[in-house]
């Protein structure tokens, strides 16, 4: 079974954030005695930490799974026949780093070094932060 999933993230401290995303199962019937949802044991977070499946920015940090009850999922269903995941995924910081805030920072730095060029040295001045805004605006 392939399902696809919607998760909801909030980016606000990109790229050090952690989001984590509930996943919900249960039945369309309420009756208690002809469902039993129960969460399986053997699927611990340790086995998901390393574990890349071809997304290198996102690692699972961990899965929590419980019974899940009427607060979570309405006041229609019963707390015997619904499951809920929560999976908690950190995002790696490392490839952001290198590649946009280091040499933004960079490019700023040497912008604002232009302050310390003689003002008669106009040709200087404007070369510096000409080429820090062309190289910025071709970084992305």
């Amino acid at each position: 079974v392939v399902v696809t999933l919607l998760c909801t993230m909030d980016f606000a401290k990109l790229p050090f954030d952690v989001q984590h995303c509930p996943i919900y199962l249960m039945s369309t019937q309420n009756m208690n005695y002809d469902i039993n949802l129960n969460l399986v044991s053997w699927m611990s977070s340790a086995e998901f930490s390393d574990a890349r499946s071809g997304v290198v920015e996102w690692h699972v940090v961990n899965i929590y799974g419980a019974k899940a009850g009427p607060a979570d999922i309405g006041d229609s269903f019963s707390e015997d026949i619904a499951v809920k995941w929560l999976f908690s995924m950190e995002r790696e910081p490392d490839p952001y780093i290198q590649y946009t805030l280091v040499p933004t920072a960079m490019y700023v730095s040497i912008a604002w070094l232009s302050f310390f060029v003689s003002r008669t040295a106009v040709p200087a001045r404007s070369a510096m932060t000409v080429v820090c805004l062309l190289a910025i605006s071709n970084q992305f």
